[in-house]
């Protein structure tokens, strides 16, 4: 036992008089490889490991078998971009700028955006790690600008077709169409980087941030056997049991149940792809993988199919942890932590030995991955600062949310008073409690804790900082690349011809 003990200080002895490169050497190789998987729309019961008897994700299902599964994971803002932002830059939308899809402070629309921030990808290099990036981008910020080494197939704008896109590939914008399915696109490269790890390409630990696009819409095509897997069900027959709505409100729910469905089962299987080349190869022992979706997609429940808005179908999200033993204690466990999006860039460069940015306004997750209890990851406070949304149900408002209760707050200007609900009794949030004499303790340590946080966060104003301008503008005036489809799901048109327009204006587009 002495020996043991003796060994690892003589080595640190040895390295600091010698300074060999193997010493650094054997630094790396003690810290993680860690790969952050994202998905795009999807709600936090699209897994069969959340109850969902419908739909198929057998990998996904076992990732969370040998790992953890974070039941009440939510995202720091519902929306595709200033979530993407937010976990690049470790602050909320209402500090780092990217408000939402449609407006932003004019200096994160620049290539050098968030030049001024302390990014994740920098503080993995600091730490001494080579990283990747692979798939959706959806920023105007270039990903070499904001620490990423090696940059494969990326996709620039929010959404784009799951067969033969058009992408960028390394420090370039310069769009061409690449034969195949985009799932499986973005997996090849995914794999290609890892089995260059795994064959000693780099003596570098490795962090990969992984995005694919589905399941956002339109759901396809995607390759047989999941081309038609859901065919003859129905919606009332696909929603899961957490859906607290009627599933067939519309015209053509059912197909967008199956197709919704599709999308997530063939994203599934590209995510098996990925966890098979790291259990198959010497990465097994030493490598994190977390997969976290960019928000919800509320599938037709309170009248609405996008995202934007704070309730559990939009804000909450799948998040899976898995690891070896050295990281992910208790596997197999429903974690209960309140853990949010912001808090895995701190948790990230915490494991890399970093120290993470004082500015970051997340908490490090690694005590509850070691042992799987929410230690003091007991409440989250995700926000969409935008005020400015056309989209009269959409208003800029901040939440706090337990695992039992939520207690949103809108913009002063909204006309919308607060809103507390019992998500232990009412998961469907149909009774607004606010106010209320049962829950006055409640509320009242619900508004205190957000308050301190916005506080924490510098968050002391409702209305959006600095030059506002709009990023989808631009995009329609051909300044920035982007898509215009990025939210159409919001505004969905309920009858078929309606539709087809829509489509048609967005291939267009595209």
């Amino acid at each position: 036992m002495k020996k043991l003990q003796w060994v690892p200080v003589a080595l640190a002895f040895a390295c600091a008089l010698t300074q060999r490169p193997v010493c650094a050497q054997n630094d790396a190789h003690s810290k993680p490889n860690i790969i952050l998987i994202i998905s795009d729309d999807h709600r936090w019961d699209g897994l069969g490991v959340a109850g969902n008897s419908q739909v198929k994700t057998p990998n996904l299902d076992q990732m969370a078998r040998e790992g953890q599964w974070f039941r009440e994971a939510t995202i720091q803002v519902p929306t595709c971009t200033a979530s993407r932002a937010s976990i690049l830059t470790g602050i909320p939308p209402s500090e780092h700028g990217f408000y939402s899809n449609n407006w932003q402070r004019q200096d994160v629309l620049r290539p050098d955006a968030f030049s001024k921030n302390e990014v994740l990808p920098e503080e993995m290099q600091k730490a001494g790690y080579h990283t990747a990036l692979v798939g959706k981008w959806h920023l105007q910020a270039e990903p070499w600008l904001v620490g990423f080494d090696t940059i494969k197939h990326w996709m620039l704008p929010g959404a784009g077709p799951y067969r033969n896109p058009k992408l960028a590939s390394g420090k370039s914008r310069e769009l061409n169409t690449v034969k195949g399915f985009t799932q499986t696109i973005f997996a090849n490269d995914a794999v290609e980087i890892l089995k260059q790890k795994a064959d000693g390409g780099t003596t570098q630990p490795l962090f990969l941030w992984l995005a694919f696009t589905a399941p956002h819409s339109h759901f396809g095509p995607n390759p047989k056997p999941f081309d038609g897997m859901y065919d003859g069900k129905t919606a009332k027959q696909l929603a899961p049991s957490t859906f607290h709505d009627d599933p067939a409100k519309r015209d053509d729910s059912d197909e967008a149940w199956r197709k919704y469905y599709e999308a997530i089962s063939a994203l599934d299987a590209e995510v098996g792809r990925v966890m098979d080349t790291v259990r198959n190869s010497s990465l097994s022992t030493n490598t994190l993988v977390v997969f976290i979706g960019d928000n919800g997609y509320m599938m037709g429940a309170r009248d609405m199919w996008g995202k934007y808005v704070p309730y559990e179908g939009s804000l909450r999200v799948p998040m899976i942890a898995w690891g070896p033993d050295s990281i992910i204690g208790s596997k197999g466990t429903t974690v209960t932590a309140a853990a949010n999006s912001i808090d895995l860039p701190p948790t990230f460069v915490q494991l890399a030995g970093g120290t993470p940015p004082a500015e970051w306004a997340g908490r490090e997750l690694t005590p509850v991955f070691k042992d799987g209890k929410p230690h003091n990851i007991t409440w989250a406070v995700s926000q969409y600062p935008d005020h400015k949304s056309p989209q009269k149900h959409i208003k800029a408002y901040r939440v706090i949310r337990t695992p039992d209760h939520k207690l949103i707050v809108f913009h002063p200007e909204s006309g919308q008073g607060p809103e507390l609900y019992n998500l232990a009794k009412d998961p469907g949030e149909k009774v607004n409690l606010y106010g209320k004499p049962e829950v006055a303790q409640v509320q009242k340590n619900l508004e205190m804790q957000l308050g301190q946080f916005r506080e924490k966060t510098g968050d002391t104003q409702w209305d959006m900082k600095g030059k506002v301008v709009s990023f989808r503008q631009m995009a329609r005036q051909g300044t920035v690349q982007a898509s215009e489809d990025d939210e159409e799901e919001q505004e969905r048109p309920k009858n078929k011809k309606a539709r087809r327009r829509q489509q048609q204006q967005q291939q267009r587009n595209q």
